[in-house]
């Protein structure tokens, strides 16, 4: 039985004008594992191949390889920060699936989500979630940050609290952003909290902080509203 050809067969067959054949050679790299590894820049690239099959190939391989795919943090990070759409929202959903590998990734997702405002930011903060607590933390940074795109917070704020376990640390944020002036972001917040009432310990907590901080917010409006009309009157 004939041996399969080594790695640099399949990157080489990767240049090839046909798409079904650059498919074909990213479906061998899939099955390569280890042997794959000096591969792995070559499959990254086609993250940005004209075909979309291709580029779906390309992300399940890499995802497929596992570790053996770090090498790609390098050109993953590069379509974050000036690749096309669909290289972006490719390289997002690959680091969804890596374990963290490269510090320089978090800044990067950040800045893609700030700065190149993607059509489909969902994964891009799911991405950011996986990188563990570097990732967290921004997460929780672009909620809070009052000059942020209300439908960006919010999206964070879901990917947070859709965390399993329940983020309990997540709990005195939400409850700040109960006064948030954004009545978008409010309205978010509250249905966040109540999703997540009844589903465990932590969700039963949540809501009872909610319900506490709400009180205490429309409280805060009914003696401001009072002292503008005993001010008018």
């Amino acid at each position: 039985v004939a041996a399969d050809p080594p790695a640099s067969h399949w990157v080489e067959r990767l240049k090839h004008g046909d798409p079904a054949v650059r498919v074909e050679a990213l479906s061998h790299l899939a099955r390569g594992g280890e042997a794959a590894r000096e591969a792995v820049p070559a499959i990254a690239a086609a993250l940005n191949d004209e075909h979309e099959i291709v580029r779906h190939r390309a992300r399940e391989t890499l995802k497929t390889l596992g570790p053996v795919a770090h090498a790609a943090a390098g050109t993953l990070v590069g379509f974050l920060r000036s690749g096309p759409e669909p290289a972006l929202q490719a390289a997002a959903e690959v680091l969804l699936h890596l374990a963290p590998s490269d510090p320089a990734v978090v800044p990067a997702l950040v800045a893609a989500l700030r700065e190149r405002r993607p059509g489909r930011p969902w994964e891009l903060l799911q991405a950011l979630h996986a990188q563990g607590e570097p990732g967290v933390a921004a997460l929780r940074a672009i909620v809070q940050d009052g000059s942020s795109e209300v439908s960006l917070r919010g999206s964070a704020l879901e990917v947070l609290g859709q965390a399993q376990p329940p983020r309990v640390e997540l709990v005195p944020v939400l409850t700040a952003l109960v006064s948030d002036p954004d009545p978008g972001l409010r309205a978010w917040v509250e249905g966040l909290y109540f999703d997540r009432s009844g589903v465990d310990g932590t969700g039963a907590r949540w809501e009872g902080f909610f319900v506490n901080a709400r009180a205490g917010y429309e409280l805060g409006r009914a003696l401001v509203l009072g002292l503008l009309v005993a001010a008018l009157y």
